[in-house]
C-alpha cells in the first residue's frame, strides 16, 4: 500500500498503520538484537543484563506494565545471543 496524499477509508487507514507500526516495531527489535551482541561481545553481559533488570519508568507515566514487557523482550534476547 503506497503512503501518498490520495483518500483513503477508515480500513485502508488502519491497514496502513498496522504496517506502520509492524515496521517501527522490526526495526525496534533488530536495532536490540543489534545492541545486546555488541554488548555480548564486549564481554558486559551481565552488567547490562543487571541494568535492565533494575531498570524502570519515570514515576508518573503510568507505563509498568509496558516497561515489564520491554524488559523481558530485551532479557531474552541477551539469552539468545551467540557471538563468536
Amino acid at each position: 500500500m503506497k503512503n501518498d496524499n490520495s483518500e483513503y477509508n477508515v480500513h485502508q487507514r488502519f491497514l496502513l498503520i498496522d504496517e506502520n507500526l509492524r515496521k517501527i516495531f522490526t526495526l525496534q527489535q533488530l536495532t536490540t538484537q543489534m545492541l545486546c551482541s555488541f554488548i555480548v561481545a564486549s564481554g558486559n553481559k551481565d552488567t547490562f543484563v543487571e541494568y535492565i533488570k533494575n531498570a524502570s519508568v519515570v514515576s508518573g507515566n503510568n507505563m509498568e506494565s509496558q516497561m515489564e514487557y520491554a524488559r523481558d523482550i530485551v532479557l531474552k534476547m541477551f539469552e539468545t545471543v551467540k557471538v563468536s
